[in-house]
């Protein structure tokens, strides 16, 4: 019976679920600014493509 009272001690991965939140959590925040600023740049140079068609199609 002391194996079984032992199973349900605290062990140390018990302890280490913080430090998995935090990883997950700085992963995420890593790809959300980086599609952000992947989606202004590219939006930046479409902009910027449009009106350099737009230009040299009036002249």
């Amino acid at each position: 019976m002391s194996n079984f009272d032992n199973y349900f001690d605290n062990h140390y991965i018990h302890k280490t679920n913080w430090l998995r939140a935090a990883v997950l959590g700085a992963n995420n925040v890593i790809l959300s600014v980086a599609s952000i600023a992947i989606g202004v740049a590219m939006a930046i140079d479409f902009c910027y493509v449009s009106l350099v068609v737009i230009v040299t199609k009036t002249k």
